[in-house]
């Protein structure tokens, strides 16, 4: 979540945390598309795409096998 909120800050959004609640508002006369604003943009984007492959994997796969893996590696 950090790195969107990172991303929309860099594209010129206002973000406050308020009472468990945030308040994104657009700030006027901003125009954020420097490389800064990229790699925020793309950093966000993979995680997105690696939480979702997470929550996608741990759906799919069952316990009985995670337990199963987890075993066979020494820690």
């Amino acid at each position: 979540m950090q790195l969107g909120l990172q991303a929309l800050a860099l594209l010129g959004f206002e973000i406050a945390y308020f009472d468990h609640d945030f308040e994104i508002a657009e700030k006027t006369g901003h125009a954020g598309s420097d490389a800064k604003t990229t790699l925020a943009i793309e950093r966000f984007l993979a995680a997105a795409q690696e939480e979702q492959f997470r929550r996608q994997y741990f759906y799919q796969v069952s316990l009985t096998t995670i337990q199963a893996i987890a075993c066979q590696q020494p820690l």
